[in-house]
């Protein structure tokens, strides 16, 4: 099998599915974040290494046509498994040679689109880690049953009132009727108000109480969470640390 040289403008808007893992340690930079402190930076996207399986999958899937991508996709993934060592080589070598192409791509940038680019990376890594990190939450919270915050008293009167009327159909819809229920929230007497006033004050009560509950039975998951979501806090950007002045 003949190797296929690859241009590299292709790796740069390359699905991260398939991109590498691997990391470049790099000192160009002036700043990182506090969390890449002695551990290699991961260059940002379009500069990564490209592994042997980008490349065969990019060649490969220029001839599929007519199925849907994750089909190709699976398919390709099957065949890659199935390949020799002495198969793969040409993908290995190529890769490597793109690989290349990218740290001197990188290399010729300047110093401060160096730490633009790497510290833009950084704060999107984090962002993403926090949106798995919520995401599982929310899991948790669905599978052990956490209680729903009980609506105030003007989504209970919103409430009541949708149920008098056809519920909206979309956005501009929704927003017509919010607006059209605050007008007439402004307008309702004391004694109205009153009504979902004492309504609202007895479910808060109740969920407070459920609240309670769920928390003694779920506590240790609960302090697991609580230091998970501690340490996915975004971290400030540090520059060089400041020469420390002697004590007097």
């Amino acid at each position: 099998m003949q190797s296929v040289l690859i241009s590299s403008a292709f790796f740069k808007n390359f699905s991260l599915t398939f991109s590498s893992k691997l990391t470049f340690s790099t000192t160009t930079t002036k700043k990182v974040t506090s969390a890449a402190v002695n551990k290699p930076v991961r260059l940002p996207p379009g500069f990564n290494p490209v592994t042997p399986f980008a490349v065969y999958v990019k060649e490969k899937m220029q001839n599929s046509t007519g199925e849907r991508a994750s089909e190709a996709v699976k398919k390709v993934a099957k065949s890659w498994k199935e390949m020799s060592n002495l198969d793969k080589n040409p993908y290995i070598e190529n890769s490597k040679l793109l690989t290349e192409q990218r740290k001197d791509e990188f290399a010729k940038l300047s110093e401060q689109k160096k730490e633009e680019l790497l510290e833009g990376n950084a704060l999107r890594l984090e962002k993403r880690k926090r949106s798995s990190l919520m995401r599982d939450l929310h899991k948790f919270y669905k599978q052990t049953n956490k209680p729903k915050r009980s609506l105030g008293p003007f989504l209970l009167f919103c409430k009541a009132e949708m149920e008098k009327t056809q519920v909206p159909k979309g956005k501009e819809e929704v927003i017509k009727f919010g607006k059209d229920f605050g007008e007439q929230w402004k307008v309702l007497t004391a004694d109205e108000k009153k009504i979902y006033l004492d309504k609202a004050a007895n479910l808060k009560n109740l969920y407070t109480k459920e609240l309670e509950i769920w928390k003694n039975i779920n506590a240790d998951e609960i302090s697991k969470w609580n230091a998970k979501l501690e340490s996915a806090k975004p971290k400030k950007v540090v520059t060089k640390p400041k020469k420390m002045k002697a004590l007097k």
